[in-house]
């Protein structure tokens, strides 16, 4: 097979992908570079374990919700043979779906393009049967097809579907309609034990409970299994290759219909299983995946003829190493200069410069007793940092009626700019005094949630997920906002002792109250 990046373009991409995991994005990356034609250019670097154990090519890694398209490409299939619709209604397949209070029929289109209006599901355990049927105590807050939120109990719903229409098993189907077609041999379709001994291992932040600054230290993260289609595949990154070049050819069954996407929340088409977007003024199809320890980007530029696949064992820098990867295999399509590797920008602080009480902002960072630290953006108007008094929440910047920021919010605590005229009390109602605190679960994919009360207003800080405002729902508990808009998320809380709530209960996942954090 021959090289795609010239030996040049390689050695950038693989210092790109090394300082990358200096940095403490991850400790490993194997990336892929390949075009529709077949040439191929694999890569990797840093470790596969604690121990040091160099990261190889033959290491398997895990691509999380790229594994989405996976079971797309699977419906598509069925659907052309005429086994099923995707317009069918899930209940034809799996008659005990149920939904608790739902606005509508929800088909297999609306779960593929992530608009049924279900939960994204909190993976208290291995994708089962029970956990979809968790959805009878749901509640849905708009009509099927009217709004994108991304589900994975939704896809692990699409997965148990398909089974009912073939009588196979998911890792069988996705086995035998996709992997072993495409020559996929080192890849699974399932996440078992039996993969460990060439799985590299993955890395989580350290601290889970706090959010995740950059270069924050990483530890060992657990084993779980999976196997259902929201993300279960493990691979490696040349056999990703060979994925990538099936999409780039346009060679799945229905693969038009498998890109004309719908906006998502942010505006970003969404299709089935994949995103389509803009780089650099290409289109560009695609998906991320994260699971617990790891991280993966595939990038397919459909008008060059080129893509990237990026598997990372970490919390971070897959997409970097992928975007990186493609431009520069794009700048040796098109006989350009190769470009630099992108720059750790420094955020703009400009519009925080001042002093909040005890705590002042500067372009270096924010400073508060006496000691100073950098922030990091990872939202708008919302930062973390590695000041030694204020890692535990994020750091959020609040703007008056004139759109300028007058306050910043630190947790429970809220400073107003010494500018600031607005008000200084916030009512709540009493009970809400019990809830902040940091809630833990033995689930690793959510090991910890820190709830804040500020300002009035109730907010939830899962780490890695940024600050979700909580409003009272109608129907008992509290519910994810976004602006004016209810999201499907709930949270609950009880088991009150001396006035504080104990326990957490969000989307299946039981998390108690820490005694210590």
């Amino acid at each position: 097979m021959a090289e795609l990046l010239s030996p040049d373009a390689a050695d950038r991409l693989r210092a790109h992908a090394e300082a990358r995991i200096g940095a403490g994005d991850m400790m490993g990356v194997a990336a892929a570079v390949t075009d529709v034609a077949g040439a191929e250019t694999v890569i990797t670097a840093g470790c596969a374990d604690a121990a040091g154990s160099p990261l190889r090519p033959g290491h398997l890694l895990q691509i999380g919700s790229i594994s989405k398209s996976f079971a797309a490409i699977c419906a598509l299939q069925l659907e052309a043979e005429g086994a099923l619709s995707l317009d069918d209604e899930l209940v034809r397949h799996l008659p005990w779906f149920r939904v608790g209070k739902g606005r509508g029929p929800i088909t297999l289109r609306h779960l593929l393009m992530h608009r049924s209006g279900l939960p994204t599901g909190s993976d208290p355990a291995p994708s089962s049967a029970a956990l979809i049927g968790e959805m009878a105590r749901a509640e849905t807050e708009w009509a099927p097809g009217e709004r994108f939120w991304y589900s994975n109990v939704g896809y692990d719903a699409v997965g148990m579907a398909l089974e009912a229409v073939t009588g196979e098993g998911f890792p069988q189907i996705i086995r035998r309609r996709v992997l072993d077609p495409l020559g996929m041999a080192a890849s699974a379709a399932h996440i078992a034990p039996q993969h460990r001994e060439r799985l590299a291992d993955g890395f989580e932040p350290l601290h889970p409970d706090r959010p995740r600054h950059p270069g924050s230290p990483l530890a060992t993260a657990p084993f779980t299994v999976s196997e259902g289609a929201s993300g279960s595949i493990v691979s490696t990154a040349s056999d990703m290759a060979r994925y990538v070049r099936h999409l780039l050819g346009s060679g799945p069954v229905g693969f038009d219909r498998m890109i004309a996407g719908l906006p998502d929340d942010e505006g970003s088409p969404y299709g089935l299983g994949v995103w389509i977007t803009e780089r650099k003024g290409h289109r560009i199809v695609g998906h991320s995946g994260g699971m617990v320890g790891y991280v993966a980007q595939m990038l397919c530029d459909m008008d060059a003829g080129l893509g990237v696949i990026s598997l990372a064992n970490g919390p971070g820098g897959a997409r970097t190493v992928a975007e990186y990867a493609l431009d520069l295999a794009r700048a040796e399509h098109e006989g350009a200069d190769l470009p630099d590797p992108p720059a750790d920008g420094a955020a703009d602080l400009t519009p925080y410069h001042g002093t909040y009480g005890p705590v002042t902002v500067t372009a270096a960072g924010i400073e508060a007793n006496g000691r100073s630290g950098g922030l990091a953006e990872h939202a708008t108007d919302e930062y973390t940092t590695d000041h030694p008094d204020l890692t535990e929440s994020f750091v959020r910047f609040g703007r008056g009626g004139d759109g300028r920021v007058d306050h910043v919010i630190l947790a429970d605590s809220w400073y107003p700019a010494d500018s600031s005229t607005g008000p200084r009390e916030f009512p709540h109602p009493p009970e809400w005094e019990g809830y902040p605190g940091v809630y833990r679960s033995h689930n690793p994919w959510l090991a910890a949630v820190r709830v804040t009360l500020s300002r009035g207003s109730l907010g939830a800080e899962p780490s890695g997920h940024g600050h979700k405002p909580l409003t009272p729902h109608p129907s008992g508990g509290f519910a994810w906002t976004a602006g004016e808009v209810r999201l499907p998320e709930r949270m609950h809380f009880s088991e009150v002792v001396d006035g504080r709530a104990q326990r957490l209960e969000w989307g299946g996942c039981l998390l108690c109250r820490a005694a210590r954090h």
